[in-house]
């Protein structure tokens, strides 16, 4: 039951949803995912999952029932499982700080310009696929546009003209599109067919046949859209010129407005009032307006309506004949507009599905143009994945931490060999000297291969991972009662439990949260259970130096430092790694770079002297 749990936590960090549809039969399982943070809908109904979302839209939302496509199905194994805890370490989406997207992975590598394209990237980068060739076709069309920058700036510029199609169909299907709705998808039609054109002048790639099946043929859907809508302040939502009945309508609705002002002209010059005008309320509808000092010229004709200051209201039986004609003409006219949208409406609707797969193909196209301009821009290359166990990285770099740093700064490289026979890499070195930054990008130099992006590195080798997991940092859960140590504790089970010899393992300080002789204990035997049992790729950080004589009796253990250098009382870091084990982790210059108060520098030193 913890490895269901764990599982199913894993894939809602994946999917964050505001809402999670649940059977009144998992009642219990709902008590542990509400725990989570997540927003339930009970439901009293007892089938199985497709059932269950039916049965839920066509409660909140039917319309959209008539649009559903049949449902592809979400196999995680296809998928690097990364897990909760993971997913949070390696601030793919969110920075564990602050729970801000700044300093993220999908910060630092989205160059997205489409809001599809936004979302997609996001669902990547929780999701790297285990498939080489799915993976390797990623990157033929990144490489493509790394190497052709005309090419690739053609394509922004026309991607940047496209609204965002995905939300807009949906309200569409939903009935809740505006008028705007229908003009943004009319002007991203003409950007999709110059983007077809621009991928079909390309070399013949895998992966860009199936995005051009996706982007569909729209000239007659254009063609509606350009000629029936309407764009301006007024009232109206078709254009002139698309119904002929609608613009007789109109023709004469604005023909009788005239004959209205001519009537005006017309009575004040048979009676000679200057100041009679016809006006328009819509209580009173239209009236004559004279002034009191020439009441005394009103005609018999003329039926007294309502007085004000200064001025008398009429009506008269050729002036109410006047106003139902235009108001008919006008009511028609409304009417007519209306109904004409009302089509309008229905007949794109026809279009959702084939629309659906565009936006598809359009955010997958963004995405790779996206990872394409980082490659070319930070120097990205492409990865070569190879058979046997192994991840070896020449001057690789950390995706974020690189790109957070100024134009002035240069971040330190560093290689990586881990094979099936140097499995793990015990790494020791103070606190501030890169241990973690390294033992991260290692991580997500791994991930974002196999997402289908170049990578921060000179020279990349790797295995297709089918997990990756970290235990980095510390923290506890108040509200759940768990303390850091036992958080700890459970994120080194959900490894030792589920990583199998294709995973890539992150420890950073394990065993720190309890005594120094508990923690190294648990420490080893953790190591040792990785080695022997699992088999798996592991880098291991940790200030138990005692620990790094596991390498002199485990072959497949090998010890690696972040070299630093001490100057008097002053320590430099060089934030490079290299074979062998650090001098010291160096605790107390680390707390004199803190500012810790001189007198408690001093005592600690005679301490550690005795």
């Amino acid at each position: 039951l913890a490895d269901d749990l764990r599982g199913i936590e894993a894939e809602l960090a994946r999917y964050i949803p505001d809402e999670i549809i649940i059977s009144y039969a998992l009642v219990t399982l709902a008590a542990t995912i509400k725990k989570w943070g997540y927003r339930l809908t009970f439901l009293d109904h007892d089938s199985n999952a497709i059932d269950l979302l039916r049965s839920y839209l066509a409660r909140v939302q039917p319309a959209i029932l008539l649009h559903l496509e049949a449902p592809a199905v979400y196999v995680p194994e296809q998928y690097v499982q990364l897990d909760a805890a993971t997913q949070r370490n390696i601030a793919l989406l969110h920075n564990s700080d602050d729970g801000a997207a700044n300093y993220t992975v999908c910060n630092a590598v989205d160059e997205t310009v489409t809001a599809m394209g936004a979302r997609l990237i996001k669902k990547w980068l929780v999701r790297p696929l285990r498939n080489a060739a799915a993976i390797q076709a990623r990157h033929d069309v990144v490489g493509l546009f790394v190497t052709q920058s005309t090419v690739r700036a053609q394509a922004i510029d026309l991607l940047r003209l496209i609204a965002d199609i995905e939300r807009i169909v949906g309200r569409i299907v939903l009935g809740r599109a505006a008028q705007r709705d229908y003009v943004l998808l009319r002007d991203a039609l003409q950007p999709i067919a110059q983007l077809q054109n621009l991928l079909l002048s390309q070399p013949s790639l895998p992966l860009f046949a199936r995005l051009l099946e996706g982007f569909g043929r729209y000239e007659d859907l254009y063609m509606l859209l350009h000629t029936a809508l309407y764009e301006g302040e007024q009232e109206w939502l078709i254009k002139e010129g698309y119904d002929t009945s609608l613009d007789e309508l109109r023709a004469l609705a604005s023909d009788g407005h005239s004959c209205i002002a001519q009537y005006a002209a017309e009575q004040a010059l048979a009676y000679d009032i200057s100041s009679l005008k016809v006006l328009y309320t819509s209580v009173a509808g239209y009236f004559i307006e004279i002034t009191k000092t020439h009441t005394h010229k009103v005609p018999e004709s003329y039926r007294h309506i309502q007085t004000l200051a200064g001025r008398e209201r009429y009506v008269t039986a050729e002036l109410s004949a006047l106003e139902r004609r235009v108001q008919t003409a006008h009511d028609d006219s409304v009417a007519r507009d209306k109904a004409l949208y009302a089509t309008l409406e229905l007949q794109v609707a026809t279009y959702a599905t084939s629309l659906r797969r565009t936006a598809a193909a359009l955010a997958v196209l963004d995405v790779l143009i996206g990872f394409a301009t980082v490659a070319h821009t930070r120097r990205y290359v492409r990865p070569d994945f190879v058979e046997e166990q192994r991840i070896e990285i020449i001057a690789g770099r950390h995706p974020v931490v690189e790109y957070a740093l100024s134009r002035s700064q240069v971040f330190t490289a560093n290689d990586t060999s881990l094979s099936s026979h140097e499995r793990v890499w015990m790494v020791t070195g103070p606190n501030m000297g890169g241990k973690s930054t390294y033992l991260r990008q290692v991580a997500l130099i791994s991930l974002l291969a196999q997402c289908g992006s170049f990578v921060p590195a000179t020279v990349a080798r790797l295995m297709l991972v089918d997990r990756i997991f970290t235990r980095i940092g510390a923290g506890d859960n108040v509200a759940q009662g768990k303390s850091t140590f036992l958080i700890e504790m459970e994120e080194a089970a959900t490894i030792c439990t589920q990583a199998t010899a294709a995973s890539l393992v992150i420890l950073d300080e394990v065993g720190r949260g309890t005594s120094t002789e508990d923690g190294k204990a648990l420490a080893q035997a953790i190591i040792e259970y990785l080695v022997h049992t699992v088999g798996c790729l592991t880098l291991f950080a940790t200030h138990y130096h005692e620990l790094t004589h596991l390498a002199y009796d485990m072959p497949a253990i090998a010890n690696y430092h972040m070299v630093c250098v001490k100057q008097g009382d002053v320590l430099h870091f060089l934030h490079k790694i290299e074979a062998g084990v650090a001098q010291a982790s160096f605790g107390i210059e680390v707390a004199q770079l803190a500012a810790l108060p001189a007198a408690i520098i001093k005592r600690a030193r005679e301490l550690v002297a005795l």
